[in-house]
Protein backbone atom coordinates (compact mmCIF):
# COMPACT_ATOMS: atom_id res chain seq x y z
CA UNK A 1 0.00 0.00 0.00
CA UNK A 2 2.72 2.21 0.97
CA UNK A 3 4.44 1.96 -2.54
CA UNK A 4 1.11 3.15 -4.24
CA UNK A 5 0.79 5.88 -2.02
CA UNK A 6 4.37 7.17 -1.01
CA UNK A 7 7.25 5.60 -3.22
CA UNK A 8 5.80 4.71 -6.64
CA UNK A 9 3.47 8.32 -6.66
CA UNK A 10 6.70 10.14 -5.64
CA UNK A 11 8.76 8.75 -8.70
CA UNK A 12 5.54 9.47 -11.18
CA UNK A 13 4.04 12.41 -9.95
CA UNK A 14 5.61 14.93 -11.95
CA UNK A 15 3.23 17.70 -11.60
CA UNK A 16 2.97 17.46 -7.71
CA UNK A 17 7.13 17.07 -8.29
CA UNK A 18 6.92 20.08 -9.84
CA UNK A 19 4.58 22.07 -7.23
CA UNK A 20 6.57 20.74 -4.18
CA UNK A 21 9.86 21.84 -5.88
CA UNK A 22 7.76 25.56 -6.21
CA UNK A 23 6.10 25.16 -3.27
CA UNK A 24 9.86 24.33 -0.82
CA UNK A 25 12.08 25.63 -3.78
CA UNK A 26 14.50 27.40 -0.38
CA UNK A 27 14.98 23.97 0.55
CA UNK A 28 16.73 23.38 -3.02
CA UNK A 29 19.10 26.13 -2.80
CA UNK A 30 22.61 25.78 -4.53
CA UNK A 31 25.97 26.92 -2.86
CA UNK A 32 27.49 27.81 -6.11
CA UNK A 33 26.33 28.29 -9.51
CA UNK A 34 26.03 25.54 -11.96
CA UNK A 35 25.66 25.10 -15.68
CA UNK A 36 22.89 23.16 -17.29
CA UNK A 37 22.83 21.84 -20.95
CA UNK A 38 25.11 20.35 -23.18
CA UNK A 39 28.61 20.28 -24.23
CA UNK A 40 29.27 19.14 -27.75
CA UNK A 41 32.53 17.62 -29.10
CA UNK A 42 33.38 17.75 -33.13
CA UNK A 43 36.09 15.26 -34.42
CA UNK A 44 36.90 18.24 -37.37
CA UNK A 45 37.16 21.92 -37.06
CA UNK A 46 35.57 22.53 -40.09
CA UNK A 47 31.91 21.00 -38.69
CA UNK A 48 32.25 23.19 -35.78
CA UNK A 49 30.11 26.04 -37.45
CA UNK A 50 27.89 24.06 -38.89
CA UNK A 51 27.01 21.46 -36.12
CA UNK A 52 26.95 24.97 -33.79
CA UNK A 53 23.88 26.14 -36.15
CA UNK A 54 22.13 23.11 -35.71
CA UNK A 55 22.57 23.05 -32.07
CA UNK A 56 21.03 26.37 -31.62
CA UNK A 57 17.94 25.94 -33.64
CA UNK A 58 17.20 23.10 -31.32
CA UNK A 59 15.39 22.84 -28.29
CA UNK A 60 18.08 21.33 -25.61
CA UNK A 61 16.37 17.96 -24.97
CA UNK A 62 16.84 17.15 -28.94
CA UNK A 63 20.39 18.44 -29.29
CA UNK A 64 22.32 15.03 -28.25
CA UNK A 65 19.88 12.64 -30.48
CA UNK A 66 19.60 15.05 -33.78
CA UNK A 67 23.48 15.65 -33.54
CA UNK A 68 24.42 11.61 -33.06
CA UNK A 69 21.78 10.92 -35.89
CA UNK A 70 23.00 13.73 -38.29
CA UNK A 71 26.76 13.43 -37.87
CA UNK A 72 27.05 10.04 -36.39
CA UNK A 73 26.56 6.56 -38.04
CA UNK A 74 27.88 2.75 -37.37
CA UNK A 75 31.41 3.25 -38.50
CA UNK A 76 32.06 6.88 -38.28
CA UNK A 77 31.94 9.45 -34.54
CA UNK A 78 32.16 12.98 -36.08
CA UNK A 79 30.35 14.32 -32.39
CA UNK A 80 30.19 13.75 -29.10
CA UNK A 81 27.55 14.97 -26.96
CA UNK A 82 27.08 15.07 -23.05
CA UNK A 83 23.76 16.70 -21.43
CA UNK A 84 23.56 17.16 -17.84
CA UNK A 85 24.05 19.40 -15.37
CA UNK A 86 27.56 20.24 -13.91
CA UNK A 87 28.88 22.38 -11.29
CA UNK A 88 32.28 24.41 -11.69
CA UNK A 89 35.38 22.69 -10.18
CA UNK A 90 33.43 19.51 -10.69
CA UNK A 91 34.49 15.89 -11.87
CA UNK A 92 33.90 16.89 -15.77
CA UNK A 93 37.38 19.21 -16.42
CA UNK A 94 36.39 19.82 -20.09
CA UNK A 95 33.12 21.90 -18.47
CA UNK A 96 35.21 23.00 -16.05
CA UNK A 97 37.58 24.61 -18.83
CA UNK A 98 34.94 25.16 -21.54
CA UNK A 99 32.27 26.54 -19.52
CA UNK A 100 33.80 28.13 -16.27
CA UNK A 101 37.09 28.93 -18.31
CA UNK A 102 38.78 27.45 -14.99
CA UNK A 103 41.26 24.29 -14.61
CA UNK A 104 43.04 22.42 -16.71
CA UNK A 105 42.07 20.52 -19.53
CA UNK A 106 43.41 20.26 -23.14
CA UNK A 107 41.63 18.85 -26.03
CA UNK A 108 42.92 16.00 -27.60
CA UNK A 109 41.79 12.42 -28.78
CA UNK A 110 38.59 12.11 -31.23
CA UNK A 111 36.81 15.24 -30.53
CA UNK A 112 38.98 18.21 -30.02
CA UNK A 113 36.67 21.24 -31.40
CA UNK A 114 33.96 22.17 -28.50
CA UNK A 115 31.60 24.46 -28.17
CA UNK A 116 28.46 24.33 -25.57
CA UNK A 117 24.62 25.58 -25.35
CA UNK A 118 23.06 26.24 -22.37
CA UNK A 119 23.12 28.31 -19.42
CA UNK A 120 25.22 29.03 -16.18
CA UNK A 121 22.23 28.98 -13.24
CA UNK A 122 22.35 30.29 -9.99
CA UNK A 123 20.07 28.38 -8.56
CA UNK A 124 17.59 25.15 -9.38
CA UNK A 125 14.98 26.11 -12.04
CA UNK A 126 12.70 23.40 -12.04
CA UNK A 127 12.37 19.83 -10.16
CA UNK A 128 14.40 18.13 -12.49
CA UNK A 129 17.41 20.46 -11.49
CA UNK A 130 17.62 18.63 -7.99
CA UNK A 131 15.41 15.82 -9.28
CA UNK A 132 17.07 13.53 -6.63
CA UNK A 133 16.75 15.62 -3.58
CA UNK A 134 13.24 16.39 -4.65
CA UNK A 135 11.86 13.54 -5.30
CA UNK A 136 13.11 12.12 -1.42
CA UNK A 137 11.46 15.08 0.22
CA UNK A 138 8.45 14.62 -2.23
CA UNK A 139 7.88 11.05 -0.47
CA UNK A 140 8.77 11.80 2.75
CA UNK A 141 5.97 14.87 2.47
CA UNK A 142 3.94 11.69 0.74
CA UNK A 143 3.79 10.11 3.47
CA UNK A 144 3.41 12.18 6.54
CA UNK A 145 0.53 13.32 4.45
CA UNK A 146 -0.52 9.84 4.24
CA UNK A 147 -0.13 8.91 7.84
CA UNK A 148 -2.35 12.05 8.87
CA UNK A 149 -5.24 10.63 6.90
CA UNK A 150 -4.50 7.03 7.79
CA UNK A 151 -5.09 8.61 11.76
CA UNK A 152 -8.27 11.18 10.64
CA UNK A 153 -9.77 7.94 9.00
CA UNK A 154 -8.97 5.36 11.77
CA UNK A 155 -8.27 7.08 14.87
CA UNK A 156 -6.66 5.19 17.68
CA UNK A 157 -9.07 4.04 20.49
CA UNK A 158 -7.64 2.22 23.80
CA UNK A 159 -10.02 0.21 25.58
CA UNK A 160 -9.51 0.85 29.34
CA UNK A 161 -11.37 -1.72 30.72
CA UNK A 162 -9.07 -3.97 29.04
CA UNK A 163 -5.88 -1.67 30.17
CA UNK A 164 -6.95 -2.19 33.75
CA UNK A 165 -7.37 -6.07 33.43
CA UNK A 166 -3.53 -5.89 31.92
CA UNK A 167 -2.23 -4.28 35.38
Amino acid sequence: ISNANVWNKASTDTLGLEKYFKKHKKDFRWEEPRFKGVVVGCHEESMVKEVKKLANSLPIDSIAPVLKRTYNNDSTSNVRVDKGTWFKGGSNPMVNKVVFNTGDWNPNGHYPYFFYVGEIQKQPKSADDVRGKATAQYQDYLEAEWIADLKEKYPVVINQEVVKLLK
